[in-house]
């Protein structure tokens, strides 16, 4: 009998694995590795993010992400463009 090489041992081991411990998120589930949801913006909440930093009281951007349920972080890079930098005008 041929003996089981490296690589062969890892590919069932991670098959069982798989077996004893499905994944918590199903293709479509926006739900992180600890079963919580996240919030997917809207391109309209999006722009109401970014009207209300720039309004003259603007609410600190902590205070966007508790209102919003998003992170912190998010709120920040929607603020610097490096996220939804392009969120199309409404029409």
């Amino acid at each position: 009998m041929a003996r089981e090489s490296s690589a062969e041992r890892t590919r069932a081991y991670r098959a069982r694995r798989r077996a004893a411990n499905p994944p918590i998120r199903r293709p479509g589930e926006n739900i992180d590795r600890a079963g919580r949801t996240w919030r997917l913006l809207t391109d309209d909440q999006v722009r109401e993010i970014r009207t209300r930093l720039a309004s003259p009281n603007a609410p600190t951007q902590a205070e966007l992400a508790h209102e919003y349920g998003i992170h912190p972080s998010t709120v920040s890079q929607i603020a610097t463009g490096r996220r939804r930098a392009a969120a199309p005008e409404r029409s």
